[in-house]
């Protein structure tokens, strides 16, 4: 059978469902009305129609709006309403909470939270945190539907420059519908990636367990029975298969007969350590597919190829002053640690050291990565390292420059102008992603790998001082002894760098355990 997600071009776009007004008069809090059109939206395009439905009538009044905290924000009343798909053909679908342009909005998205709940969950959320501001996204199934409860509040902390101010909103919804066509893929690639890996295994019981949203030809690809369910005897046939075939696999050596742990725990005295799952929580990964990471002081996640062309120091500050050790020599091989096991089953690894000398980001202020000093620096050394001996095995991976919300939305995220209550990192990209070979970590990879605003942590990241690829307007997201700050381009030069690579998913071990002194070995 031949399956392949192709993108027709209908992009479909459904506005002002919903009208959010919060006005200011004087020095107190007007009341918070969520005014509706009054009728159902409804957009036909080719051979589907997508329509929004409201279910909780034409408008909610909630009494006078003031500044709230998380517990009074989420006992408000909700705004409720469905997305439908009314036709026999699936669609990829973008629900977004959008600035409405022909209204004022001088209050900032930096003062407002969102609680949703229904078929997407997002709890408690810095309204600026949103990834590309979308609230759900995913397969929507032919002739099914979606349904929603959406609470929006001023945030507890908001200062008086909300007195005066208005936020207007409207929900918008792309789809794009899918075809199949294409590849053949075997029974059991669920993430359709060319191999069955553990990926697999987990997406099926995650589908079991309806905690994904999956495409229908993934469905058809999961169902190794034949029987016409997703059930425990496709997962236990999966599992089977790979452990028959698979054996060698990096994730076989790293995730099978591991404990994986649930939702982290973000706060200062955080004690998490082991390998962590993240799933269908508010947009946090590709269509809610399961994401493995590496959190906190692990010390079974090294792994070792390619060698040293120069001398490495790490970088660090004792006090106020900047201090180098030499860490490796030209002709040592080069140890990584595994920080995550992407949705399609790729692997993200980081160097266990900054490998590269002092890198100046750009020649003027700039947050823009590509054309960078370092983007070419970063793929100078892939070129001199890695490209004829390993390219084979790397694939060319997303790595995410988040420009998104004035370079604002992942600092919300990572809670450091609202405290550890709003952290909320993600692993999708509000932005485009740049497509590469190598790169650098993110900030919210860095957050979910243990460390902390502002607080020394304990994780397996280590006290070197390195870049990462989030930016903050003209300056950088960096880690100094696992606490975040932030540092000019021009100026922060003293910072190390780690580059990040994506190995393939079929990528074997030819031994070790996974420890510094028995790192899996990739030849």
């Amino acid at each position: 059978m031949s399956y392949k997600e192709i993108k027709i071009q209908t992009k479909v776009l459904v506005v002002s469902i919903c009208i959010v007004v919060l006005t200011i008069i004087g020095t107190s809090y007007a009341a918070f009305v969520w005014n509706d059109t009054g009728s159902n939206q409804t957009v036909s395009s080719g051979n589907y129609t997508i329509e929004i439905e409201n279910t909780s009538g034409n408008s909610i009044a909630l009494g006078n709006a003031y500044p709230m905290s998380d517990e009074e924000g989420k006992a408000t009343t909700p705004y409720k309403f469905t997305i439908r798909n009314n036709s026999n053909t699936d669609v990829e679908f973008s629900l977004k909470l959008e600035d409405d342009p022909s209204k004022t909005n001088d209050m900032s998205r930096n003062n407002l939270k969102i609680y949703l709940t229904g078929d997407n969950k997002i709890d408690s959320v810095g309204l600026i945190g949103l990834p590309n501001r979308q609230i759900d996204a995913g397969i929507l199934k032919a002739n099914s539907s979606r349904s929603y409860e959406l609470r929006l509040w001023i945030r507890e902390d908001a200062s008086n420059s909300t007195i005066g101010t208005s936020f207007n909103g409207m929900l918008t919804l792309d789809t794009t519908q899918i075809e199949q066509t294409g590849i053949n893929y075997q029974k059991g690639d669920v993430n359709m990636n060319g191999v069955i890996d553990y990926q697999d295994v987990q997406i099926i019981g995650h589908i079991f367990a309806e905690l994904v949203t999956v495409s229908e030809q993934q469905e058809e690809l999961a169902d190794i029975t034949d029987d016409g369910v997703i059930d425990s005897g496709d997962t236990y046939e999966i599992l089977v298969a790979f452990q028959n075939n698979s054996s060698d696999y990096l994730q076989y050596k790293t995730l099978f007969n591991t404990s994986t742990n649930g939702s982290p725990n973000f706060t200062v005295d955080s004690t998490d350590n082991g390998i962590f799952v993240q799933s269908k929580e508010g947009l946090r990964t590709k269509n809610g597919l399961p994401v493995y990471y590496y959190r906190g002081p692990v010390e079974n996640n090294y792994v070792q190829f390619g060698t040293y062309t120069t001398d490495v120091q790490n970088t660090h500050y004792e006090g106020n002053i900047l201090t180098y050790e030499t860490v490796a020599h030209a002709g040592d091989p080069i140890l990584w640690r595994i920080v995550r096991f992407n949705e399609d089953g790729t692997i993200k690894v980081i160097t266990d050291n900054n490998v590269l000398p002092i890198i100046i980001w750009s020649d003027s202020s700039s947050s823009i990565y590509k054309n960078s000093n370092m983007e070419t620096s970063l793929n100078n050394w892939y070129n001199e390292t890695l490209l004829n001996n390993y390219d084979d095995i790397i694939a060319t991976g997303e790595f995410c420059n988040d420009t998104s919300e004035g370079y604002l939305s992942a600092v919300e995220r990572m809670g450091s102008s609202r405290g550890t209550s709003s952290i909320y990192p993600i692993f999708t990209c509000p932005v485009e992603p740049i497509k590469s070979k190598v790169g650098l970590l993110t900030a919210d990879e860095a957050i979910y790998a243990g460390n902390l605003f502002n607080k020394s942590m304990n994780t397996y990241l280590g006290n070197t001082d390195y870049w990462t690829m989030t930016p903050l307007n003209s300056m950088w997201i960096a880690f100094s002894t696992n606490s975040y700050f932030t540092g000019y381009p021009s100026y922060w030069d003293q910072l190390g760098t780690r580059p990040v690579v994506n190995l393939k998913a079929d990528v074997k071990v030819s031994g070790g355990t996974g420890t510094k002194t028995d790192p899996y070995i990739i030849n």
